[in-house]
């Protein structure tokens, strides 16, 4: 029983890890790094992820990408949406010890990782999301 138990708590556990590979891949632009020099605007905002995704991971997109293009077009703000799957990409992947989607917000030596909040809430309440954006940004850009 325990040995069963065990089975089917690594099965529960890896079906929810790949949960973001079994989705559609996003219709926006992808960057390549090869091609994009980063750190010439004040602020990088930087979403890293698969060539598949969960709907959470296309929200986290979609809501990076509307704080970026919105509210903050003509300031020294980029939004890059960059593949870490990419061969081209592993250089800018590597520098940031990306292996999972994840939300940077980088200026200068400074980065902000806000990974953990961006899948807690850019579904359900992506206001919070948006907001502690706003807020690292303005930081950043105000230093």
């Amino acid at each position: 029983m325990k040995n069963l138990l065990k089975i089917l708590f690594i099965a529960v556990i890896g079906v929810s890890l790949t949960s973001c590979g079994n989705s559609k891949t996003s219709e926006s632009e992808n960057i390549d790094s090869t091609k994009t020099e980063y750190g010439i605007a004040k602020v990088d905002v930087f979403y890293f992820h698969a060539t598949r995704r969960c709907t959470t991971c296309l929200e986290i997109e979609k809501v990076a990408n509307e704080i970026v293009n919105d509210e903050y077009k003509n300031k020294d703000v980029r939004f890059f949406s960059i593949n870490f799957d990419e061969e081209a990409n592993s250089e800018i992947s590597e520098k940031f010890n990306v292996s999972w989607s994840s939300l940077f917000i980088s200026s200068g030596n400074q980065v902000e990782d806000l990974t953990d909040l961006a899948f807690q809430t850019a579904t359900a309440e992506p206001h919070k999301l948006k907001e502690k954006m706003r807020s690292v940004i303005d930081t950043y850009l105000n230093q």
